[in-house]
């Protein structure tokens, strides 16, 4: 399977807190960015790209409960698809901490579980935001910084969490 340049955004969606971008082919979602709000809108460029664009609206409308079924390009390790199937199975609103996803996992850590959150290249449809710290928000996206960590905060206010 030969993946697509991921500098060619198929849809770009602007939120109050982000602009988030989608790149993808006609088969799979493969990249997901997040970037300034200030960045302009991309109508959808393919037929997944509308797909995505539907299925991102629905949830804007009703973030409670709500679940993509989207085709996602595989994780690149078995630890990392399973983490990504605990992940896939929270609806909006639901949380687990990085310590319940290992122990779910058996054989795990909270440490490895956080590297395949980090790992995760399509974060918003394998929503990592969903997985937090025993004792606060832990990290996003790899990162721990205050304007990512407000993104992964906004997604779960959204979703009643906080």
């Amino acid at each position: 399977m030969s993946i697509p340049n991921l500098s060619a955004p198929q849809l770009r969606f602007t939120t109050a807190f982000a602009a988030i971008e989608i790149a993808c082919d006609e088969d799979f979602i493969f990249s997901v960015r997040y970037l300034p709000v200030r960045k302009k809108a991309l109508a959808p460029q393919n037929m997944l790209a509308a797909e995505c664009a539907r299925q991102v609206e629905a949830y804007f409308k009703k973030p409670k409960g709500h679940r993509f079924s989207l085709p996602l390009l595989p994780a690149k390790t078995a630890y990392q698809q399973r983490v990504r199937e605990v992940m896939q199975n929270l609806s909006g609103g639901e949380t687990l901490t990085y310590g319940e996803v290992a122990k779910q996992l058996g054989n795990s850590s909270p440490r490895a579980v956080g590297g395949a959150c980090r790992a995760n290249e399509i974060a918003f449809f394998v929503p990592c935001h969903r997985i937090v710290g025993a004792t606060g928000l832990g990290g996003f996206m790899g990162n721990a910084g205050k304007h990512v960590l407000s993104i992964k905060q906004k997604l779960l206010q959204l979703e009643g969490a906080l």
